[in-house]
């Protein structure tokens, strides 16, 4: 499958998986690449670096905190790593 074949196919299901969860949502090409797409590509990403940063956290090189709200807040660990951990 050709490269724009594939983000041909990415893309279908991002507007889909968008429409999905909005159905009453209608836009122009222009709006729908801006908006839509943007917004999937966010929560797609945020899921990815929440993933990211539980495992630095898990390997001891983050310090997670818990905030009010409930959300976590992450900073460098305070405590010294050996360097096989930061591989």
């Amino acid at each position: 499958m050709a490269k724009d074949e594939e983000s041909s196919v990415d893309l279908t299901g991002d507007i889909l998986n968008y429409l999905t969860e909005h159905p009453d949502a209608a836009d122009t090409p222009e709006g729908i690449a801006l908006w839509w797409m943007k917004r999937q590509r966010f929560e797609v990403s945020v899921k990815l670096v929440s993933v990211a940063l539980e495992e630095l956290d898990r390997r001891g090189l983050l310090d997670k905190t818990i905030l009010a709200d409930g959300t976590f807040l992450y900073r460098l660990s305070l405590s010294p790593k050996p360097a096989k951990f930061l591989q």
